[in-house]
């Protein structure tokens, strides 16, 4: 699952099949625990806007989920233009198979307990590792945990749904 922020993106990864979900609370603020408990037990993969805002947000998103998703990534698109996200990079040409390289190499997150719960950007590289320990989530759709027809978890509320 890919978390992005705002439903430009979400529908932008949606279009090429790629299982995504946007907050929607805006960059300055941060979903509570109530909508991310929708993402227990899952893989999430963080896209974050490039800009401080956007960084700074899935920081803090990536320590709320903490202990709630089975494992969180964050996407380091290193060629993004100020303030790019996913549709920018699907405008820009990105494919399926070229998001697919960039969930291979999103940086694990990993909570640094002393550290405090908002993060800040200059912290994200002593607390990211490139470990990635099951890559057969990316061979397709209904591979992908949770994303499958048989899936058990249930839909997202309404509020987290990507807007057609």
């Amino acid at each position: 699952m890919v978390l992005v922020e705002g439903e430009k993106a979400t529908n932008a990864l949606l279009a090429i099949e790629v299982p995504a979900v946007g907050t929607v609370t805006g960059a300055s603020s941060t979903p509570g625990a109530g909508p991310l408990a929708e993402l227990t037990g899952r893989l999430v993969h963080l896209w974050p806007d490039n800009d401080e805002v956007g960084r700074e947000h899935m920081l803090r998103v990536a320590a709320g989920l903490v202990g709630v998703a089975a494992d969180v990534s964050i996407i380091d698109w290193t060629d993004a233009p100020a303030h790019g996200d996913a549709a920018d990079f699907l405008a820009a040409g990105g494919t399926r198979e070229s998001v697919e390289v960039l969930l291979g190499e999103a940086r694990s997150f990993a909570a640094n307990p002393s550290s405090p719960a908002v993060a800040t950007p200059g912290d994200a590289g002593e607390r990211c590792n490139r470990s990635d320990p099951d890559p057969s989530w990316r061979t397709s759709p209904t591979s992908w945990p949770g994303s499958g027809p048989s899936s058990p978890r249930p839909a997202l509320p309404v509020s987290a749904r990507p807007v057609s």
